[in-house]
């Protein structure tokens, strides 16, 4: 049973670092019960309590902090009691051969001393402690007096836990300034990453206006020269006959003749140089091996490393090149990666695969977090998308139109039991006009 709380009044919070911080803690436990008219033998469970939930932070969670409060419990007749707050530093524990494991195999419910602290305590509540996510454990405990009798009694409560101790506040600023140097290092990785996205966006940006510029001067050039070549053949052609037939043509209309025929050929000239203008668009495409390009985008994706994603990476044993521009194809496909790291639980596995179907090279990147409902699939290449819950849609309009640059496409489905598989496809042949 959970109880909802009302009103709370922090008393102390210790740290537990070493095996020394246990008998400390269960002391002051004691002291705060007895203090607080626990009954002997609720006294003794709070102290047991206190002492195992200190080892299992300690032991599996590389230690972490108690908070300890009194509280006003919301439902009527219910009265008081204290609240123990034990919070892990970490989602995962080391072994003596310095291996790190995380509780995902087995339910944190079942670990010791967990059922005991259940026989001794009226609640608890248990949020985080597999997966990679750190534990929080909520222990509530009733005792006989009012909200307003403990109110009056917290002043000297506080003084008598502090009368014994050299610490006096010191554990309990140690707590907050380790809270806000975390908040801190947090506040600082995330401005590097939204660093590090926008000069992604800002390189993606400028790569892909070169792109549209290139692309646009081609297709200017190609009708250009479309336009004027049948023409400029036309005029040729006519009076080159001219000249043929009319051997006997001399002086001034003999001049003009051979002048027409002259600039008609400088028309075919400027045709083959507007082609030429065409054929510049392939420089910025380059054959490329992509695996290489899936190598540095995981190991760029800083997302892999903050809910310590296991990449299970599949590589051909043979080279696979393409046509591309590195830069670009790069970002594409780190928005993939980030997207289904995003969607995934902290440690967790993600299949990155680079394999070939029927000729076409083809990356694969599949997770196992939650699936996409279909009104949102249908939408997930259109900015249409932003519009839902899943905001990533932006991404994915960018991947679809750089793998359309690049004559490839992209494909995004559910995978049974939960998931989605991103699929990247690239031509067999990169064709030279488009």
């Amino acid at each position: 049973m959970a109880w909802k709380i009302k009103e709370s009044s922090h008393i102390l919070t210790l740290v537990v670092n070493r095996g020394q911080d246990i008998p400390r803690l269960r002391s002051k436990i004691k002291l705060l019960a007895t203090t607080l008219g626990f009954r002997r033998l609720s006294v003794v469970q709070l102290a047991v309590a206190a002492s195992e939930g200190g080892r299992l932070l300690l032991n599996m969670f590389g230690g972490g902090k108690v908070r300890i409060s009194i509280v006003n419990f919301a439902e009527t007749g219910l009265g008081s009691g204290l609240e123990l707050v034990f919070a892990g530093k970490m989602g995962c524990f080391k072994t003596i051969q310095n291996q790190t494991f995380c509780l995902s195999d087995f339910n944190i419910n079942e670990v010791k001393p967990i059922p005991g602290l259940k026989k001794v305590l009226d609640a608890i509540i248990i949020k985080g402690g597999d997966h990679g996510q750190p534990l929080h454990l909520y222990g509530l405990k009733r005792c006989r007096l009012s909200w307003d009798d403990l109110q009056k009694k917290s002043s000297g409560i506080r003084n008598q836990l502090f009368a014994d101790t050299e610490e006096s506040y010191l554990e309990n600023l140690r707590a907050k300034h380790a809270e806000v140097i975390k908040l801190l290092q947090e506040k600082s990785e995330r401005n590097l990453e939204l660093d590090r996205i926008n000069d992604d966006l800002l390189k993606l940006n400028q790569e892909l206006e070169s792109l549209a510029n290139e692309r646009t001067i081609a297709e200017m050039a190609l009708k250009i020269a479309d336009q004027v070549r049948n023409p400029a053949s036309v005029i040729g052609g006519l009076a080159g006959l001219l000249a043929r037939k009319l051997p006997e043509l001399g002086g001034r209309e003999k001049e003009k003749l051979n002048a027409i025929i002259d600039q008609a050929h400088k028309l075919e000239d400027i045709v083959k140089n507007f082609e030429e203008l065409a054929d510049r668009e392939n420089r910025y495409f380059v054959e490329e091996d992509l695996a290489e390009i899936i190598k540095e985008v995981i190991n760029s994706c800083s997302v892999i490393k903050q809910k310590a994603i296991k990449i299970d990476l599949q590589l051909p044993a043979e080279s696979l090149t393409v046509k591309a521009n590195r830069s670009i194809i790069k970002i594409a496909l780190l928005h993939i990666l980030r997207n289904s790291c995003e969607a995934s639980n902290p440690g967790s596995k993600i299949e990155v695969e680079l394999t070939r179907h029927k000729g076409q090279p083809i990356i694969r990147v599949a997770d196992r977090g939650r699936n996409i409902p279909e009104k949102i699939m249908d939408k997930l290449f259109t900015s249409q998308a932003l519009k839902q819950k899943y905001a990533k849609g932006l991404s994915l309009v960018i991947v679809k139109q750089i793998m359309a640059e690049h004559q490839g496409d992209i494909e995004i489905k559910n995978r049974e039991g939960g998931g989605v598989e991103a699929t990247l496809t690239f031509p067999v042949r990169w064709q030279e006009s488009m």
